[in-house]
């Protein structure tokens, strides 16, 4: 669903509708050593490409490429 739809001319209000929705659907806590896929929502550049999580942190970013630091939000477990 996510891949067809342009997330660069997206309001606030859609983008948080769509984390919403990727939310209830894709449930699991991310962890390190996790592959992870982006959406692309927040980081479009990076969409649908999978990455590895290298660090947890205690707020609400992930870590990745082992020196990027990354909201949780737009990542899901692959």
């Amino acid at each position: 669903m996510i891949k067809y739809i342009n997330t660069w001319k997206l309001k606030k209000w859609q983008i948080n509708l769509l984390y919403t929705l990727l939310g209830l659907v894709y449930r699991k806590k991310i962890q390190k050593g996790d592959k992870i896929k982006c959406y692309g929502i927040g980081y479009p550049h990076w969409k649908g490409e999978v990455f590895e999580c290298t660090l947890v942190f205690n707020d609400i970013t992930i870590g990745i490429k082992n020196a990027i630091r990354v909201s949780e939000q737009d990542f899901r477990v692959v």
